[in-house]
């Protein structure tokens, strides 16, 4: 088995957690609040980034981009918004309601559907393709068009199905994602270096996020300071590949096994938390909680119940998920 880059592996399995726990705070707590504002800076803007990260250059054939992109992300899409309203069949006939609202939100990819955080997968297929184009221009005209997704990204009136304007709010973290490798940009430090910036980009991302509120890149929500939501979002960016690279010596058969599944987290997180809590609730009340610390540890539980589902689907179904194995990764 070839090395993998262990940072990548850390990062999206840490950023996919951010994730599963930003949509479980809901308590109205102001600790909540302040904590969801954090993860909500840069945790999407991180799949973003990697996702350029790691787009092969050698691929912008537009043709081969569209084939792999259904192939790896539009197929993945459909067949985890279908198993989950399969799976939530019981707790409709119990609540006598009939998603029908559910089947208007999986074909517009609206993540108000059960399935919605999957909604980032048609939105990257999307930007793979507005991206490959991008690419091919000369470094001037790139920039200039850069400016033009900011633009509309802050200005555009509506929110249209597929994400379509989601995409061009998220082609720049995914363009700067794909500069930063093919130009070897990607600092390197010693352990101390790391956990210095980590520590440094960790207290101005938390900081700057006081200062702006909420933001969400699905809904082109920046905060109260809209034109520093790119570098708020590049600097919770680097923190976060900092602190991966506080690990990149260290790995785990199940910390790739959660890399490699982390769009089935993604899709399937709303109806682990939801069949968990239900399970806590009427079987074991006394292990409910409250607090900041209890959620932390339902979300890691939450995220674990998907380990095997996940195997299983690498092992017998890889195609389902876009082709996802727990597979090898090429060294940088």
């Amino acid at each position: 088995m070839k090395e993998r880059i262990n940072w990548i592996d850390w990062g999206k399995v840490i950023a996919i957690y951010l994730v599963v726990l930003g949509h479980h705070l809901n308590r109205g707590t102001a600790t909540d609040e302040i904590l969801k504002n954090y993860i909500y800076a840069f945790h999407m803007p991180f799949f973003f980034f990697l996702s350029g990260y790691l787009f092969d250059s050698k691929e912008q054939d537009l043709k081969k981009i569209i084939i792999k992109g259904l192939k790896t992300l539009v197929l993945p899409y459909v067949f985890l918004n279908i198993t989950v309203c399969i799976v939530l069949i019981p707790s409709f006939i119990l609540s006598k309601h009939i998603p029908i609202d559910n089947l208007f939100y999986f074909l517009t990819a609206d993540a108000a559907g059960t399935g919605g955080p999957s909604w980032f997968l048609i939105c990257l297929f999307e930007v793979w393709i507005i991206a490959s184009l991008i690419l091919k221009l000369n470094t001037k005209i790139q920039i200039l068009t850069l400016l033009i997704c900011v633009l509309i990204a802050y200005t555009f009136p509506y929110h249209l199905w597929w994400r379509i304007d989601t995409c061009f709010a998220a082609i720049p973290f995914f363009i700067i994602g794909y500069y930063m490798r093919d130009k070897k940009l990607m600092p390197k430090f010693s352990s101390l270096g790391n956990l210095f910036f980590t520590i440094l980009l960790g207290v101005i991302t938390y900081w700057a996020s006081l200062q702006t509120g909420y933001v969400n890149i699905y809904l082109r929500e920046f905060g109260l300071y809209p034109y520093i939501y790119y570098i708020l979002g590049f600097l919770g960016i680097m923190h976060l590949y900092f602190f991966c690279c506080l690990f990149k010596n260290y790995t785990s058969r199940i910390l790739v096994i959660f890399s490699t599944g982390t769009i089935i987290i993604m899709g399937w997180h709303g109806i682990s938390d939801f069949y968990l809590y239900s399970i806590l609730k009427y079987f074991f009340p006394f292990l409910l909680g409250d607090s900041l610390l209890w959620s932390i540890c339902f979300c890691v539980g939450s995220m674990f119940t998907l380990y095997f589902p996940i195997r299983f689907l690498q092992k017998r179904h890889p195609t389902l998920i876009g082709g996802r194995k727990s597979y090898a990764r090429k060294p940088e």
